[in-house]
């Protein structure tokens, strides 16, 4: 368990008000690392600052308000929850696109703002657990000698290693959201099999009697597996092939 105190910053143009939000931070054990009323000074703050969440009024002094002040700061990773009195349409779109945390009306409770900060850490912590997940996926994959392709349930390319590149032709980058038949096109003998690969409902062995057809028409002969992606109902959300040169494993 994480018993570190959090850091958290307050955005809020209202001394009474921000004094009052800093009191209840504090009767809740949290360490406030300061308070400010406009978003010019809280990037200045964050250049050399990193707090674990910052409370963000909507409406703010200064040439930037809270919602903008959010969307500058939104590549630090920083979760924001926004305080505001105004629930307005308009506002709550423009909020949404920051992708907060929360968003917590005017006047709130000690016992309501506690929620939302724990609700918006957890989230937070939940979300980097799941980003170095994918980055250890990522360099594991990238890393493995034989080739690999993802789709999603509609056969379009959601992810390529570099050795699937190599053997392709195609870069991961261009070939993202391109149909898998596209650019992955093999024969065996006269007959194509691409539609048995992306209709594949359990882990399918082909033979090695197959041919790749490169981007630049290239025959390389590969063996290949088609394993489906399913969800936790056992539906098929995706397909991921594999496969490698059959002369250079012999």
């Amino acid at each position: 368990m994480d018993n570190k105190v959090k850091k958290i910053v307050i955005v809020e143009d209202e001394s009474l008000v921000a004094e009052e939000l800093k009191s209840m931070l504090l009767s809740l054990k949290y360490q406030v690392e300061g308070i400010f009323s406009t978003g010019e000074e809280l990037i200045n703050f964050l250049k050399s600052n990193i707090p674990d969440i910052i409370l963000m009024d909507v409406k703010i002094k200064g040439d930037i308000d809270g919602i903008k002040t959010a969307d500058m700061i939104m590549h630090l990773n920083i979760p924001v929850l926004f305080m505001t009195a105004y629930c307005d349409e308009e506002t709550l779109h423009r909020a949404k696109l920051t992708e907060p945390y929360g968003y917590i009306f005017k006047p709130f409770t000690e016992r309501e703002l506690f929620t939302n900060i724990e609700i918006a850490l957890y989230k937070n912590k939940m979300e980097k657990q799941l980003e170095n997940s994918e980055r250890w996926i990522s360099a594991i994959l990238n890393s493995i000698g034989d080739a690999i392709i993802a789709t999603d349930s509609k056969g379009f390319i959601k992810f390529m290693n570099p050795t699937a590149e190599k053997l392709t032709g195609w870069k991961q980058d261009e070939s993202k959201g391109k149909k898998m038949n596209t650019l992955f096109q093999i024969i065996e003998d006269k007959e194509s099999v691409k539609t048995k690969v992306v209709s594949a409902v359990e882990n399918i062995e082909l033979s090695d009697n197959l041919t790749l057809i490169s981007r630049n028409g290239d025959k390389i002969k590969i063996h290949e597996n088609a394993t489906p992606i399913k969800d936790g109902s056992g539906n098929i959300i995706g397909i991921v092939l594999v496969f490698h040169e059959v002369k250079k494993r012999k």
